[in-house]
């Protein structure tokens, strides 16, 4: 297989042009962790980049049992080509612009490469409509879900104006509906809207013809179901992934954990049998839906939240059709790090490359790495190795 990083996947999808140029941010943030599909990547696979692996990231790995760090791209492709005739493309999330930027490839090159087909149906399931969709569906099947967490669909500043007017005493917080990962997401004020959110709301109505509305929820945990789905039906679960994000919901790292420590994280709010019956209606609405036609991994978003003295459970915040975080997390821990170590996996942005490089020789000093048996054990380990204009570093730091 050859694993490609493409972030931001749901703004190309918005977009719909195979021409899509993502914003600066984002393509930084794919040079600099292009690497990245290396840690859950099979053996034998190849990563394409932007550049070749620096020799001292790769000696700085060596220990690590299983790791062969196989890169290919521009720079390459044409020696190595043979190394990937028949290969499948994987992609961190299927877009218009990834899938013709690969048939560019193929073209140029007279490769011989599986390139995932554009479907678009994909952009149904990336809007929240379809997460709306699901946690209605939920809602039916288990009284233990809250109906108030359906998202209020709105087509028109009027339309909020009247449901903040009507529930004047109510928190809400709007979205938009292709955004992920904390972004598009905006508080609003109790009662009546800022000449400022007025304008970032009409900006989305524009763009995106609608935006939902939800009540905030005091939250208590963020954590994700994740699945597999391979193309003709078939749905497995992956493992649960727990992570962090600031109090306006941007990403922060996920915890590095055994499935099992996570489960009775999760259980000490949850009852274990609510959470296997969440699972077990995703694995049958995407068995009947979306695993027909798609091959990949999916993440489902969840939280627990608190509510009049107790816990409770949104089993539903948003659908990530895509590779994410959470897969990268659990592929981590079962694969690399080792079974009595424990820890965090972030993504750090540092506007200004000398800090950053700063930031990184800083870490390497306090937390040395460590490893055990092939794997990780403890200290501060980068994922993706760092280059001249580096501003993105991803790592492990293991305790």
């Amino acid at each position: 297989m050859l694993h490609y990083f493409n972030p931001g996947h749901e703004a190309a999808i918005l977009n719909g042009s195979p021409y899509y140029h993502a914003p600066a941010n984002v393509v930084q943030m794919q040079c600099d962790l292009a690497f990245l599909p290396a840690w859950y990547a099979g053996e034998g696979d190849f990563v394409w980049t932007a550049e070749p692996l620096p020799e001292g990231f790769l000696q700085f790995w060596s220990p690590l049992r299983g790791f062969s760090g196989k890169t290919i791209g521009e720079y390459s492709v044409a020696a190595d080509c043979l190394h990937i005739a028949g290969e499948e493309v994987v992609l961190w999330g299927v877009s218009p612009q990834a899938v013709h930027y690969f048939e560019s490839i193929r073209e140029k090159h007279i490769l011989n490469l599986n390139i995932p087909e554009w479907n678009p149906r994909y952009a149904e399931f990336s809007h929240r409509q379809k997460a709306a969709q699901y946690l209605r569906e939920m809602c039916d099947s288990f009284s233990f879900i809250s109906p108030k967490l359906i998202p209020l669909p709105c087509l028109s500043l009027e339309e909020i104006d009247a449901i903040l007017e009507r529930e004047n005493d109510a928190s809400f917080l709007a979205k938009a509906p292709y955004s992920s990962s904390g972004r598009g997401l905006l508080w609003l004020p109790k009662g009546k809207l800022t000449r400022t959110e007025r304008q970032i709301l009409h900006g989305h109505l524009k763009k995106q013809k609608n935006v939902s509305l939800e009540y905030a929820l005091q939250k208590e945990l963020d954590f994700a179901m994740e699945f597999f789905l391979d193309g003709v039906g078939g749905c497995s679960f992956e493992g649960y992934s727990l992570f962090e994000t600031t109090e306006k919901g941007n990403y922060l790292g996920n915890k590095i954990l055994p499935q099992d420590e996570i489960v009775d994280i999760l259980t000490e709010k949850i009852p274990l049998k609510h959470l296997h019956f969440i699972q077990g209606k995703l694995i049958d609405l995407f068995s009947s839906d979306l695993a027909s036609f798609y091959k990949g991994y999916v993440g489902v978003d969840m939280m627990v939240y608190f509510e009049n003295g107790e816990s409770r459970l949104h089993p539903c915040v948003e659908i990530n059709v895509r590779t994410n975080m959470g897969v990268l997390s659990i592929a981590l821990q079962k694969k690399h790090v080792h079974s009595d170590a424990s820890g965090r996996f972030s993504v750090d942005f540092v506007g200004v490359t000398d800090k950053l490089a700063a930031k990184h020789a800083e870490l390497s000093k306090t937390h040395p790495a460590v490893f055990a048996n092939g794997k990780m054990q403890s200290g501060y380990f980068p994922l993706c190795p760092l280059h001249a204009g580096s501003k993105y570093l991803a790592y492990l730091l293991l305790e």
